[in-house]
């Protein structure tokens, strides 16, 4: 919250948006409150670069831990691997509802 404005009719205010730091963490990101004030282009660019960093890290993740668990000569997880794809499903699908053409 912001004191009041003194001297000047207008206050401008930046806000930054709080973001999980790794790309593991739950992430609820949404563009709504900002979609119709930011450049369409600069802001979808920025979003999509950040998701997919993090899904990167993600796959990244799970294919060390699978490559260790066939170096152990462990059984492959079925039930893990189909909860860690609907997980990741479920962030692209996300990502779907955000990126869309607001201008038309």
């Amino acid at each position: 919250m912001a004191l009041k404005s003194f001297g000047g009719g207008e206050r401008i205010s930046i806000i930054t948006p709080f973001r999980p730091k790794s790309p593991f963490a739950r992430d609820d990101t949404v563009l709504t409150t900002v979609r119709s004030i930011s450049r369409q282009d600069a802001l979808f660019h920025d979003y999509a670069e950040y998701r997919m960093r993090n899904l990167k890290a993600r796959v990244d993740r799970q294919l060390e831990l699978i490559q260790k668990d066939r170096h152990h000569g462990g059984r492959f997880d079925v039930e893990g691997a189909r909860a860690w794809l609907s997980e990741q499903q479920e962030y692209i699908e996300s990502m779907l509802t955000e990126i869309f053409d607001y201008e038309n």
